[in-house]
């Protein structure tokens, strides 16, 4: 089932990218629309996407921060949309001199209507090396 994993189909685009940061705050959103380029995919939908993420950063002086999102995601072609809401907290730990970002969180599909697509409520955990200076 290679069409699970994406479309087979080459796309182009472009994003963009704004935010905004005072001392204790992040505010911004990125996105990105795709079209497909080439023959449209006998199975699977067309690369004809746009993504939305809104999304705000609390930093805290001493436990890392805490961010709220939304991944907006509609195919212009199928009419399909994926309105996943994200909730997460992140600290840098240390194990050994070994510096590592931990996040954990939930996440709540407040629309999804891809074929097979998640529903309702799921979490996430996360742990990613930090580069220091």
């Amino acid at each position: 089932m290679p069409w699970m994993y994406g479309s087979p189909q080459n796309g182009v685009g472009y994003s963009l990218i704004g935010i905004h940061r005072t001392e204790d705050w992040v505010i911004g959103a990125s996105a990105y629309q795709s079209f497909g380029v080439g023959a449209t995919p006998t199975v699977g939908a067309t690369a004809n996407n746009i993504f939305i993420q809104p999304f705000v950063t609390y930093i805290t002086k001493r436990y890392g921060n805490i961010t709220l999102d939304s991944e907006s995601i509609i195919n212009i072609s199928t009419g399909s949309r994926s309105y996943p809401i994200n909730l997460m907290g992140s600290k840098i730990i240390e194990i050994g001199d070994l510096p590592l970002l931990f996040t954990l969180g939930v996440r709540y599909y407040a629309v999804n209507t891809n074929l097979g697509g998640a529903q309702g409520w799921g979490g996430r955990i996360g742990l990613a090396y930090a580069f220091s200076r």
